[in-house]
């Protein structure tokens, strides 16, 4: 399906992806604050999307950022394979995951779903760290989000 002798290094490219965006006047520093407010920041901009001409570049380098941040804050692993500046358009969707005590979770999920953002009131990344939204029953019900799984451990 994928060719994937073309793998990159999530860490480096995550430390080039910081570095771009620190330029632009972003706090890329691999906390939860930049995860909470900076992606959203990016991702809520319009000039992103005019600046970015291919989406799927933008897709990968949040991802891997988002992974890598992950990796940093919740000594998770990183067993997936990455690949760079989407040359492999929608491979990371499916290969690049981070893992810790069986619990696994694909940055690029939420990207690949959202991006381009049409709505730029929301703080729709930092919403989804923190609650997942389900319907049981016939109820719509709000749940944990993606953090509550590496948090859960955290002590």
């Amino acid at each position: 399906m994928f060719n994937l002798s073309e793998e990159s290094n999530p860490t480096e490219i995550a430390k080039e992806v910081a570095k771009k965006y620190t330029a632009k006047g972003y706090k890329l520093d691999f906390t939860l604050e930049s995860l909470e407010f900076e992606i959203d920041k990016i991702i809520n901009n319009p000039i992103t999307y005019k600046e970015e001409k291919d989406i799927d570049l933008l897709i990968a380098e949040l991802t891997v950022y988002v992974g890598e941040t992950f990796c940093i804050l919740f000594n998770a692993d990183c067993p997936g394979q990455y690949f760079e500046g989407g040359t492999r358009k929608g491979a990371n969707f499916y290969t690049y995951f981070i893992e810790k005590n069986g619990e696994r979770f694909h940055p690029s999920h939420f990207f690949e779903y959202k991006l381009p953002i049409k709505d730029f009131t929301k703080n729709q990344f930092k919403e989804y760290l923190h609650y997942s939204h389900a319907t049981i029953g016939g109820k719509r019900k709000v749940l944990p989000g993606v953090l509550h799984k590496f948090l859960k451990d955290e002590s």
